[in-house]
């Protein structure tokens, strides 16, 4: 896996982005008590930071260097540790991991069979992985070339590549329908867009805004999200 210039605007993350990851994060603490967790393709560190607040130990790992250097600056906590590393050939040991963290990471890669090999391999008996990627290859959009995907997932496509790896699914959903889905297109999309404001920095504002999608936690079940949220089993 070659490094990218996917992600050079690592500020540029809003409400969206942020509740994506609370969906994540309400999914770990149920489902993973405790442990040393992967956050294989760390990007601009956003969910390892907010993990490593809790009761988990942290390894994240990216190709960038320059997302390294920006979330070793933001780092508060000793439970957090950065490595450069490649998704489709891990550097650890097997049987390393209580559970391993892949958002919004596999869709940009080529070889997406071998990044879940790797993950089962270094994944203890019983690991668990949390897993997000962008859904319905209909949906495909500006902001999918923009960010460099190869790929959005079927449902049935994910779980045939998780199962034929090893893995048992927990559970699996769709987010973002219907107040994401509408933003996406109404805002973030435009945005995407205009040259002026593809620099803008919303972070302040994002959790507050985010709150506001909770409401499509009441749609998951229907087939119409944005992206797909898996926790496997090994």
């Amino acid at each position: 896996m070659e490094e990218t210039e996917w992600g050079s605007e690592p500020e540029y993350f809003g409400p969206r982005h942020y509740y994506r990851e609370s969906i994540l994060l309400n999914q770990i603490n149920k489902k993973l008590k405790k442990g040393l967790i992967l956050d294989a393709g760390f990007g601009n560190g956003s969910l390892s930071l907010r993990l490593s607040k809790g009761k988990y130990k942290i390894v994240g790992i990216d190709l960038s260097q320059k997302f390294i250097e920006y979330t070793s600056k933001k780092i508060q906590s000793p439970n957090i540790k950065l490595e450069r590393g490649d998704i489709t050939n891990l550097n650890f040991k097997n049987n390393t991991f209580d559970g391993i963290i892949c958002s919004e990471v596999l869709e940009h890669i080529e070889d997406d069979g071998t990044a879940i090999k790797e993950f089962h391999r270094t994944l203890n008996e019983n690991g668990k992985l949390f897993l997000s990627v962008p859904a319905n290859p209909k949906l495909w959009d500006k902001s999918d070339e923009w960010a460099g995907h190869k790929r959005r997932y079927t449902k049935e496509r994910l779980m045939e590549l998780l199962k034929m790896n090893g893995f048992k699914i927990i559970d699996i959903h769709y987010w973002g329908f219907p107040l994401t889905r509408f933003y996406h297109r109404q805002i973030y999309l435009k945005t995407l867009k205009n040259e002026k404001l593809k620099n803008i920095k919303i972070k302040k504002h994002s959790k507050y805004l985010a709150n506001i999608f909770k409401v499509d936690n009441l749609f998951n079940k229907l087939p119409w999200g944005i992206g797909l949220i898996v926790v496997a089993q090994k």
